[in-house]
């Protein structure tokens, strides 16, 4: 099964990505997933056999688990993922290192 991916944000405090997807007759998900760099808008991911999930671009992801879209889940995730890399004019260096349980940075930003 594939999946369209509508927006991402990333979770600095607990190091998770929160991924939007639609697949067919319109369903919509919330993708947990952890330790991988963000997963951008037009992106698709793809269920395969052995249950590993991977992007268009062929990377494995590390699903933490799914959840039903609700937009009052959706808005509370997104609005309390507070992460320099998750606004529109991003810096390319990041002033919140030392609060990220992100391993390296999902939007590869620098320390500063």
């Amino acid at each position: 099964m594939e999946w369209d991916v509508i927006d991402s944000t990333a979770c600095p405090t607990t190091g998770t990505l929160f991924t939007c997807l639609i697949g067919e007759g319109n369903i919509k998900l919330i993708m947990w997933s952890s330790q991988h760099d963000i997963i951008k808008a037009g992106d698709r991911i793809k269920l395969t056999k052995n249950g590993m999930i991977q992007t268009s671009t062929g990377k494995k992801l590390n699903v933490i688990t799914f959840s039903f879209f609700e937009p009052e889940l959706w808005k509370l995730l997104y609005n309390d993922a507070i992460c320099p890399g998750n606004t529109r004019r991003r810096n390319h260096n990041c002033m919140r290192a030392d609060k990220c349980m992100f391993i390296s940075c999902p939007y590869h930003l620098g320390i500063m």
